[in-house]
């Protein structure tokens, strides 16, 4: 009951920007195109990018944004033992009650507006519930 689960009313949802986090779809991936990958922290994972585009045949030479379909879906949500960058993300959230973590992920947020059904569904739900000839400000006194 209540407001939307996915805004909490809001009516936008925080996610990962994947504009920040392929800011040029225009590079290779030998290139390195993934922001978050290209800090000192975390530029070992591009080892295992190598190993899923030799395993899943990806090209590496190939910009990005010409990869295909299939492709780009395994560079994103990972297949077998490659996590992937959705992986990669959600790995970070279970750390994020440490600071840099926060502060990392927060680079590479965005708002985006909540599913227009949640909003609607949310405000038929809170329709059934009316006071004839009442105001809120009636309800304080």
């Amino acid at each position: 009951m209540g407001a939307c689960p996915a805004c909490q009313g809001f009516g936008r949802i925080i996610g990962i920007d994947w504009d920040k986090v392929i800011p040029d779809p225009k590079k290779t991936l030998k290139e390195k195109p993934f922001a978050p990958w290209n800090t000192p922290a975390y530029e070992e994972l591009y080892d295992y990018l190598w190993d899923a585009c030799r395993k899943h045949r990806i090209p590496t030479q190939t910009p990005f944004e010409e990869l295909r379909p299939g492709q780009r879906d395994i560079l994103i949500n990972g297949k077998g033992e490659f996590i992937g960058l959705k992986g990669f993300f959600d790995w970070m959230e279970g750390k994020r009650y440490k600071v840099h973590y926060r502060v990392f992920l927060s680079k590479y947020r965005a708002y985006t507006p909540a599913p227009r059904a949640e909003i609607l569904g949310s405000k038929r739900r809170a329709s059934l519930f009316s006071w004839p000839a009442r105001t809120l400000l009636s309800f304080a006194i």
